[in-house]
């Protein structure tokens, strides 16, 4: 076998495991991409690779904004932060790298690493149920099946996780249509209804929220297709009619709903605050976004921003100033210090100016315009969920976030793309 054929068949096998362990380990998918990329620099011609690479707009696109994101250890404060951004983001560099510049993939690879992911998702959620319900058995709290104490045994962020559970919905869906043995619908039935009830527990708002848009969308998408769908129709009726209920009667996720009604915004317009002041997720959220534009206007960097590196440390001065709760110095509790900007939007104009932000727009944008060409619904909705939670998460900023972002929008961009150094047809076989 050629080496290159050996360095390719590497590469697909380690695109599988990263999807395997995405769910279950940040520092096992670091691993993983750290092998994916070592294994792209000793397959060798690595000039060749990054100027095929840069024939693709996303792949640009990604590049120019890891650029951006460097060249702010040039005027930040704070260097060792800097480096610590630059590092978590690396990804916005790797990932175009390792997939853009490849040839077309195999037939099913797009499938089997979707059914790898949707699987692993499935058993590291089961992991944590046990869990939960061992410690319900001893101590009849029913929270534990609940939001961030849900996913703790896996050190997983509910709303995160809730985002890895609606991109196997999607999939799962679209497969729906496909699947024609009626024992195989079933089963994708049987996941999809488990992966919504797993969405109720997550109790991420935001998420519910897209999920019930997204089938609403896909009842009148199969109700208009000739011939109707019946099980994509009876299932989207099914889920449509289970988030109304939920929302409608006294449970868990229905209070976090009703909650946003509850918050006052008139702490908006405090020049300040008492320690002893608390903020919910709303006010506090505002009030994070109000500190974001009164620095940018303070500082006059609305350009390029104050830096990845002093972002937090200028965020923290700001609530410092304002007198709100900041912990007790030498022990875990931070109080509202060390937080982010809850808002990617905002997050990249903090940190990257009002360049960065263009950038990132036009990233969402060139990514939706290829789903739209392609008529891809797994990335076009993929793309569109992390565009919203964007709204209220500085998904971004960490690696639960960036991974699978960057992960499967090159992997669905680089599917079926023909370039210079595409092999042929026989060469690589599913």
């Amino acid at each position: 076998m050629k080496k290159r054929e050996i360095h390719i068949k590497a590469f697909f096998v380690l695109t599988l495991l990263l999807a395997a362990v995405m769910p279950f380990s940040a520092r096992l998918t670091t691993w993983c991409i750290i092998l994916l990329a070592l294994n792209w620099l000793m397959e060798g011609d690595p000039g060749s690779k990054l100027r095929t690479s840069l024939r693709h707009p996303v792949a640009v696109l990604c590049m120019l904004f890891y650029a951006l994101e460097i060249c702010g250890l040039l005027h930040t404060r704070h260097l060792r932060d800097g480096f610590y951004h630059a590092q978590n983001e690396a990804s916005f560099l790797v990932f175009p790298l390792l997939f853009c510049c490849y040839p077309r993939l195999p037939p099913g690879l797009i499938n089997k690493v979707f059914a790898v992911f949707s699987f692993s998702v499935l058993l590291s959620s089961l992991y944590c149920l046990c869990v939960a319900f061992i410690h319900y058995v001893h101590s009849a709290d029913v929270s534990f099946f609940f939001y961030h104490t849900l996913v703790a045994p896996v050190h997983q962020h509910a709303v995160y996780f809730s985002m890895y559970v609606f991109i196997c919905i999607v999939w799962l869906f679209k497969s729906l249509k496909a699947t024609t043995p009626v024992h195989r619908r079933y089963t994708m039935m049987l996941l999809l209804g488990y992966f919504g009830g797993l969405l109720f527990l997550l109790r991420s708002k935001i998420l519910v929220a897209i999920c019930m848009l997204y089938f609403v969308y896909q009842l009148a998408a199969s109700l208009r297709r000739r011939p109707v769908v019946k099980s994509q129709a009876i299932f989207s009726l099914g889920m449509v009619g289970g988030i109304c209920i939920a929302l409608c009667t006294a449970n868990p996720l229905s209070h976090q709903f009703s909650g946003l009604r509850r918050s006052d915004l008139n702490v908006l317009r405090a020049r300040s605050f008492d320690p002893g002041d608390y903020f919910d997720e709303v006010q506090l959220r505002l009030l994070l976004w109000k500190f974001t534009l009164e620095i940018l206007h303070e500082s006059h960097s609305w350009l390029l921003g104050v830096s990845p590196g002093d972002a937090r440390y200028r965020i923290n001065r700001k609530v410092v100033s304002q007198k709100m709760y900041v912990g007790v110095p030498g022990t875990p509790d931070h109080g509202y210090l060390n937080y982010n900007v809850h808002n990617q939007y905002l997050e990249t104009l903090l940190r990257s100016g009002l360049i960065g932000l263009t950038l990132l727009l036009l990233l969402l944008s060139m990514l939706v315009r290829e789903a739209i060409i392609r008529k891809d619904d797994v990335l076009f909705f993929l793309v569109l969920t992390f565009a919203i939670v964007f709204l209220t998460e500085s998904v971004l900023e960490r690696q639960f976030g960036i991974v699978p972002f960057l992960f499967f929008t090159c992997l669905l961009v680089t599917d079926g793309r023909r370039t210079s150094r595409m092999l042929p047809r026989g060469d690589i076989h599913e």
